[in-house]
């Protein structure tokens, strides 16, 4: 059967990849993991400021669309290695996928070709840990964006999807996912009545304040 569909684009090259000079990221998600969070990011190129208008010149072809800080995998399905040479010797472990022969559409010569490709499980491999130096790496990748938008930061874990409106808190060094996750699930379990109340109260605590440099 042809294959019909648009292959998304991966960086798999991280360090030619020029860092906030040619890509601007639509969104940037931290996502907690089994070993702990990384960041991904979908981008789209950068082409400058339009002379007319001032405004951000975005490519909107497939090749300016690319996905960075994780990668595009097709795997089998997991078993022990039985390999007594290998790392992973006695681990479970993904098996290759089978080879399969179809029809894709080369757009380049605009003519259906058969092609092998692997039919299996798709997964992802992070390779983006949120550590000091990817937190710098990816701040460089936010700004505005067409139509009045601007980089969406998004924290991932479990089936939990939520925005983060503070850039500080998104790019904290330490386990800011982790962290978020157990005060969400704190908040969800209060009693409303509870979260009234502890609303109120940090609203009279501000008004009492005096304001700083006040006599």
């Amino acid at each position: 059967m042809p294959i019909l569909h648009i292959k998304s684009n991966f960086v798999e090259d991280l360090k030619s990849f020029k860092w906030g000079k040619e890509w601007r990221a639509e969104r940037i998600w931290r996502e907690k993991r089994g070993d702990g969070e990384y960041f991904f990011a979908s981008l789209r190129k950068d082409y400058g400021i339009i002379h007319n208008t001032h405004a951000i010149d975005l490519g909107n072809k497939k090749e300016d669309y690319f996905w960075i800080g994780r990668i595009e995998k097709r795997v089998g399905e997991r078993g022990p290695d039985t390999d007594p040479h290998s790392a992973t010797f006695g681990k479970r472990v993904y098996k290759e996928p089978t080879t399969m022969v179809s029809e894709e559409f080369n757009e380049v010569t605009q003519k259906w070709e058969n092609i092998e490709y692997k039919d299996g499980k798709l997964v992802y491999e992070y390779v983006c840990p949120a550590n000091a130096e990817n937190i710098e790496k990816f701040q460089t990748l936010v700004g505005n964006l067409d139509n009045g938008r601007s980089t969406q930061l998004i924290f991932l874990f479990g089936s939990e999807i939520i925005d983060i409106q503070n850039p500080d808190s998104f790019f904290k060094e330490g386990k800011a996912v982790e962290e978020f996750e157990t005060e969400y699930h704190e908040r969800q379990n209060k009693d409303p009545t509870e979260i009234m109340t502890e609303a109120v109260t940090k609203i009279m605590s501000a008004v009492s304040s005096p304001a700083k440099g006040s006599k």
